[in-house]
């Protein structure tokens, strides 16, 4: 007989296999979004990937640019989401990749705002890469 902590963690496991399915540009495809932080930030994490994936969408069908997690963890109580950009392409993109970038990270932050989560914290790489 499993735990109740057991399942909670199964469910998690569970809830990251699709979120990394149905969110593919934003983990990269992936099998597993790989989340390293308890099972209480699914419900987050879920929506805000949904979110980003959206996002990202919109921003690779206009601009060739693609938002990809690199890590999201817990740390010291705070949840804490990398990112990178990815640039398909040289130019024009160059000179909206900080306005994406910023957005990105209003989406997410307004986003955990919402949630009533304001110990949240989201921190993305200050390099843009080229994919």
């Amino acid at each position: 007989m499993k735990t109740e902590i057991e399942e909670l963690q199964e469910r998690s496991i569970e809830l990251q296999k699709r979120v990394a399915k149905e969110c593919s540009l934003l983990y990269g495809g992936k099998d597993f979004a790989c989340w390293e932080c308890g099972p209480g930030w699914d419900d987050v994490l879920e929506k805000l990937s949904y979110k980003l994936e959206a996002l990202n969408i919109i921003l690779s069908e206009r601009w060739k640019i693609k938002i990809v997690a690199t890590q999201v963890k817990e740390k010291f109580g705070k949840l804490r989401f990398y990112f990178h950009c990815c640039i398909n392409g040289v130019g024009e993109l160059a000179r909206e990749q900080g306005v994406m970038l910023h957005y990105a990270d209003d989406v997410a932050t307004e986003y955990v705002r919402r949630q009533k989560r304001s110990a949240t914290v989201f921190v993305r790489s200050a390099e843009p890469r080229l994919a």
